[in-house]
């Protein structure tokens, strides 16, 4: 009878993965003021086909006379704010302030991915991928980049840094913060490892570097991972994120500040417990705002240059991403609730509490879910921590199915923003749960740093718990329980279901190069969650720790959902891993989606 349950569920959990009525709903990615604050450019994601398209905007100050200017993301003005960057497929594209373009240049077999100009406007620093089929060596992010001088008038370009330079960190979370900035005097601040470096492969440095052609000269930061440099308005000081290398499974981003010559470096935000993101001066180089995760949610700080109490601007269940602030001391947020994908938000840094909305693309099909916080007791006194979306007109008398949607990382949050595969299911009659067991961030850094090397581990005992709480309650059908997982998540939902069979079918998403083995085959930063050494150096405890090691599946369907590559693999680890678990009699399907496979708009 077991078996006939699952053969109906399992359509009914794949089926209502990408509903069109939740994800078919503009979103805003980012917002850019131009140096005077009088217009905004403002890039949404919008679904088309079977990938996301991203669409510019310019309007003024205010949101108003807003005019679609074509294509693109992260854009950028120019200091005199009469042109606009961005970066479209394989070009450069600028557009004058009219919305007119003016011009289009192209890096060879190389895909820009930022841009950032120089203090005089006469030039811009391009920070790109390899495009497909072109050259690249290692494996990691940092080793794919490159960043490269190109002149706005000709289309120029030239590399900037030597070959081999690991520009950057290995750490898609960040990938919003840009690894330089440029100085007044035509020089970059750039984060990353030269390929002379004598300090660790891990690490991550800030150096300086010309436009020259010069080998970049070392500046600060040796025995840690410090990234994205924001250099202040008047050019004198640079802040910073990272933290010291150890041997922690985990450590949290702090805020630094410094002289840009490497002096009076003050370490802002030491043992505040909470990671540091979207970090931007005030107007007036006297303070910093930054962004930082609390309780799954996400909310504003800001803290004096100079040092002292870091104070807390913005309180509510939902996530901000800071992306500017204007010389006239307004802020330029994107804001997301469980109930509304990112909108486009402005306030006076003086009244952070007077949000007004701002460019609306329309509005989401209407909430059908309500939300619980949870804060459980677990074994031995642990918190175990989550969210429960259940249907609005819920019955706790009833028996509903469940999924637990498993977020990736491991050390991210399952937070108060938009979830269209969660509302899907709610609407669907399903309680939903997004737990945030340990390894999660935004619960200080006990919780975040519980795994050290033991992963999977805790977090699987903890999502387990969370599912026996529920249960326990009574509301629960335990005959329909699904589990899915995205990327480091799948490593979870697999082991929950090789090692305690109480899942009904799986999904597992994104699995990238060896996620479900237990690692990937690079050794980069990520490494470390599951060994002190990489793949290559210990393959055995890299696999010991996967979800194969941890014996037979139950035989429900499981469904791997992995996205196309542009990058080669050296094995395809979906197709492996499906084909060993189809070995113990599991249904089991590989399913590619293109481009990628988490949040796709089918």
């Amino acid at each position: 009878m077991r078996r006939a349950v699952v053969a109906l569920l399992a359509p009914a959990v794949v089926g209502a993965q990408a509903p069109s009525a939740w994800v078919a709903v503009p979103r805003a990615e980012v917002v850019a003021v131009s140096p005077d604050g009088v217009r905004l450019a403002t890039v949404h994601r919008i679904p088309a086909d079977t990938a996301w398209a991203y669409r510019v905007t310019l309007s003024d100050a205010e949101g108003r006379a807003a005019q679609v200017v074509g294509t693109g993301q992260r854009p950028a003005w120019s200091p005199d704010g009469q042109r606009l960057a961005v970066v479209d497929a394989d070009a450069v594209r600028i557009i004058g302030a009219d919305g007119v373009r003016v011009a289009s240049h192209r890096i060879a077999e190389r895909i820009p991915v930022a841009v950032r100009w120089s203090r005089d406007g006469r030039a811009m620093a391009v920070l790109t991928e390899p495009s497909a089929g072109g050259p690249w060596t290692g494996t990691g992010l940092a080793d794919r980049r490159q960043l490269w001088l190109l002149d706005p008038s000709s289309g120029a370009a030239r590399l900037l840094l030597p070959s081999g330079f690991r520009l950057g960190v290995d750490d898609p979370a960040t990938d919003r913060a840009l690894p330089f900035d440029w100085l007044p005097d035509g020089r970059l601040i750039v984060a990353g490892r030269a390929p002379d470096a004598a300090f660790a492969r891990d690490g991550a440095v800030l150096y300086l570097a010309d436009t020259l052609g010069s080998a970049p000269r070392y500046l600060v930061g040796e025995g840690g991972r410090w990234h994205a440099p924001v250099v202040s308005p008047d050019g004198k000081q640079v802040a910073f994120i990272g933290h010291p290398l150890s041997a922690a499974g985990y450590s949290g981003e702090e805020l630094l500040v410094m002289r840009v010559e490497g002096t009076n470096l003050v370490r802002l935000t030491a043992g505040s417990d909470r990671d540091v993101a979207d970090v931007q001066w005030t107007p007036d180089g006297k303070q910093l705002w930054f962004a930082a995760e609390e309780r799954g949610s996400r909310n504003l700080f800001r803290i004096a240059a100079k040092g002292g109490r870091i104070e807390v601007m913005t309180s509510g269940v939902h996530l901000l991403a800071l992306h500017a602030i204007s010389r006239q001391n307004v802020a330029y947020i994107t804001r997301t609730t469980h109930a509304s994908p990112p909108v486009v938000v402005r306030f006076p840094l003086g009244k952070p509490y007077q949000f007004v909305e701002l460019l609306r693309d329309s509005e989401p099909p209407a909430m059908t879910a309500e939300v619980d916080e949870l804060e459980v007791a677990g074994p031995n006194g642990v918190m175990l921590y989550g969210w429960l979306l259940r249907p609005a007109s819920f019955d706790p008398s009833r028996r509903l199915p469940l999924l637990v949607d498993l977020h990736g990382g491991p050390h991210a949050m399952a937070g108060a923003g938009y979830d269209p595969t969660a509302l899907a299911h709610v609407h669907n009659g399903w309680l939903v749960l997004r737990p945030n067991p340990r390894g999660s961030t935004g619960f200080g850094s006990d919780h975040a740093t519980a795994l050290a090397r033991r992963w999977p581990g805790l977090d699987v005992e903890d999502v387990l718990a969370l599912v026996g709480d529920l249960q326990a309650r009574g509301f629960v059908d335990s005959t329909r329980i699904a589990i899915a997982g995205t990327g480091a998540g799948s490593v979870v939902a697999a082991s929950v279901l090789a090692r305690r069979p109480t899942a009904s079918a799986a999904i597992l998403r994104c699995t990238g190069d060896g996620w479900l083995f237990g690692g990937s085959r690079d050794s980069s930063p990520w490494s470390a969650w599951s060994s002190a050494r990489p793949f290559r150096m210990d393959p055995v405890g890299w696999l010991a720790g996967g979800a194969l090691a941890a014996g037979s599946f139950v035989r429900a369907p499981l469904l791997v959902r992995e996205g196309a590559s542009t990058t080669p693999r050296i094995v395809e680890f979906a197709e492996t891993f499906a084909a060993v678990v189809a070995r113990t009699g599991t249904p089991v399907r590989v399913v590619r989606s293109a481009p990628g496979c988490a949040d796709g708009p089918t």
